[in-house]
């Protein structure tokens, strides 16, 4: 029924004492497909609704050009196979998802299908704009720049509406189409800086939105004003910048607060230390030749603790790099090129007895 949605009917056999009485029943939870039983002796039902008996059905109805979509019935967003009773109410119930269907908006019909539109969409609107909750000049505007209109989109014109930003059509089109661009939006509008011009700022620097996101956080982190600092000439190199010195300081402060005081330990001739910060983990990488450079990030959060284990009488040549899990348990101890060189191989197996006696003290002087 149009606009109405459908009521559902199954037919059933019914003991009248004479002999079984076929009538049609009243289900709304009736569906074309599997129901799962709920014991051994209650066996799911089948429903078969053919094929032919659907295509007579749906027929010269208003509706027949959506319903015949199988296609649109089975990729909804929700991951589920909406049976094709249940598509055919959802359908009639709303008429305009065949509208958005007809316009090519097909990724919003799907949503509406499948009720994860949220409040982006009227659904019981009549025309376009109604549907899409749009005044005529936003209406004109995404028909004239043929902008592609999504639930992100629709989400971000209306956030924009709510706080009296000054942003069209085109450009909300843009947060849409962004990585959590309605969600970085809304961090920008609470942040220091001017949110439109910050994303006007990102668009024309071909900047992501979480990106830049995450640069306001680092500001924040360092202690920096995000207005002197938020909009940097090379936006790149200016967050590689900013990546550096968190790490820094995130090291740092691990070894302030007094995290890795338990990895500061010496005997037999040798030292053990934490390395102090990101600029000294890079450079032990590259004076050992592997690869412990990239553990910068894991270190500075606190996922690892990264270490020297170096001779007394030579503490600026590396010896060997140590990492701790987070548990503080031993994982690796390597030297240069992992110790994989013939030079390498030799020499750890001259230190291995000493190497063993060394972490047995260490960690019975750490417990």
């Amino acid at each position: 029924r149009y606009g109405q949605g459908a009521d559902r009917f199954v037919r059933e056999a019914t003991w009248t004492g004479d002999g079984w009485e076929m009538r049609w029943t009243h289900r709304r939870e009736c569906v074309s497909g599997f129901v799962p039983g709920r014991g051994l002796y209650q066996p799911g039902i089948q429903v078969r609704l053919d094929d032919e008996s659907y295509r007579n059905a749906i027929a010269g109805t208003p509706f027949e050009h959506i319903l015949a979509d199988e296609g649109l019935l089975q990729e909804t967003e929700a991951g589920d196979y909406y049976d094709r009773i249940t598509f055919a109410a959802r359908v009639a119930k709303y008429p305009c998802i065949e509208y958005l269907n007809r316009l090519g908006m097909t990724q919003l019909a799907r949503q509406a299908i499948d009720k994860t539109c949220g409040k982006t969409l009227n659904l019981r609107g009549r025309t376009a704009r109604q549907v899409l909750r749009l005044t005529g000049d936003e209406w004109a505007e995404a028909k004239g720049k043929k902008l592609r209109l999504t639930r992100e989109t629709l989400a971000a014109r209306a956030f924009v509406r709510k706080k009296g930003l000054r942003m069209n059509m085109e450009l909300c089109a843009w947060v849409g189409a962004e990585r959590e661009g309605v969600e970085t939006l809304r961090r920008l509008v609470e942040s220091p800086v001017d949110a439109v011009k910050a994303v006007k700022y990102c668009r024309k620097k071909d900047v992501r939105l979480a990106d830049y996101g995450d640069h306001l956080d680092m500001l924040a982190e360092l202690g920096m004003d995000p207005r002197e600092h938020a909009m940097p000439g090379d936006f790149y190199a200016a967050h590689g910048e900013l990546a550096t010195r968190i790490q820094h300081k995130r090291i740092a402060d691990r070894i302030r607060k007094g995290e890795l005081d338990a990895y500061f330990f010496g005997a037999l001739g040798l030292t053990l230390r934490p390395l102090f910060n990101g600029a000294e983990v890079v450079q032990e990488g590259t004076r050992q030749s592997h690869c412990v450079g990239s553990y910068v990030d894991q270190y500075a959060g606190g996922g690892c603790v990264l270490c020297v284990l170096r001779e007394d009488n030579a503490l600026d040549r590396s010896l060997y790099t140590v990492e701790f899990g987070k548990d503080g348990q031993l994982k690796q101890c390597r030297g240069y090129k992992n110790d994989r060189t013939d030079e390498g191989r030799e020499r750890r197996k001259d230190d291995e007895p000493r190497l063993a006696l060394f972490w047995r003290l260490f960690d019975e002087a750490r417990g």
